[in-house]
């Protein structure tokens, strides 16, 4: 009897590490299936692990980075913890990409989403920026700031 509830109990035993060596196969192939699907838009880059990202090999960054950059071209992605950074590598990718509207804004990022909407150091909507600066510089120049004392003594005398 002893023999048979000690076998019982091995097997069972067994059985819950399979279960669980299952179901952590099974989570390691949804995760990256998922992260294929998401990626496929994406630039070419490095897998890395499920919870850091690549963060891990990035030992020294800047050389890695250039590496990196080296392996896959001149604009790559890869994770950092859960965000997907997109890496431009190269005067030519980093030109391009700063010469088009859609780079001129800033990543909600950290603290700075606690300012955004209402301060005009993190702004990062520029049409909003222009449209305030306007306002600042006419509401200036109606105040007479920027006219110089000389513009004043010059329309006397003219008359």
């Amino acid at each position: 009897m002893f023999q048979t509830s000690l076998w019982t109990f091995v097997t069972r035993g067994r059985a819950l590490e399979n279960e669980i060596l299952i179901a952590l196969v099974v989570l390691v192939v949804c995760y990256y299936l998922q992260a294929a699907w998401r990626g496929r838009n994406l630039p070419p880059g490095p897998y890395g692990l499920p919870i850091v990202g690549y963060l891990p090999f990035l030992s020294d960054p800047l050389w890695d980075l250039h590496k990196l950059g080296e392996k896959y071209g001149d604009i790559f992605c890869f994770k950092m913890g859960s965000q997907t950074v997109v890496v431009l590598h190269g005067v030519e990718a980093i030109k391009e990409a700063l010469s088009r509207p859609e780079f001129l804004g800033r990543p909600p990022i950290g603290p700075l989403k606690l300012f955004n909407e209402n301060s005009a150091f993190f702004m990062d909507d520029v049409h909003k920026w222009r449209e305030q600066r306007r306002f600042v510089v006419q509401s200036m120049k109606d105040l007479g700031l920027g006219k110089t004392q000389i513009e004043g003594e010059i329309m006397v005398r003219n008359d």
